[in-house]
């Protein structure tokens, strides 16, 4: 069991924020709700509203980790949260290279460490019946 008491998480790919939104249920003191399609950050927000998360415990934001580079300074967050975001192998590389950009290289420095505890990370997979895909990731 992880305590995330104010602490600051940031969720990848957030669909409806269902992951996000339980943590700041679980006491964080702000989640960060990311998606690549601003359509589902507005979905996202509405259900942050729709179970009492809004306002300054949670923000959404624009980003797409399959890019490779975190729009954020390392050291920032306590914790990385994502489940179901790695619909295709070739995903798994930016994410990691993502979850590394936004971790502190210095245990003397960030926010995980004013908490006393390093940054972490924690995904979520499901193993899903196969879906053909071609090289440009479309079903077939």
């Amino acid at each position: 069991r992880t305590d995330i008491q104010a602490q600051l998480v940031l969720e990848f790919g957030c669909g409806l924020g269902g992951l996000g939104l339980f943590c700041v249920k679980l006491g964080a003191a702000c989640a960060i709700l990311t998606d690549r399609e601003p359509s589902i950050l507005q979905l996202a927000a509405r259900s942050a509203s729709l179970n009492g998360a809004a306002g300054s415990r949670c923000d959404f934001v624009a980003a797409d980790f399959t890019r490779g580079k975190a729009p954020w300074r390392a050291g920032i967050f306590d914790l990385a949260v994502a489940s179901d975001v790695l619909f295709l192998d070739r995903q798994a590389k930016p994410l990691l290279a993502t979850l590394e950009a936004i971790a502190e290289g210095d245990p003397h420095r960030g926010a995980a460490c004013r908490a006393g505890q390093p940054f972490r990370a924690v995904l979520g997979h499901e193993v899903r019946r196969a879906v053909y895909r071609g090289s440009d990731g479309a079903p077939r």
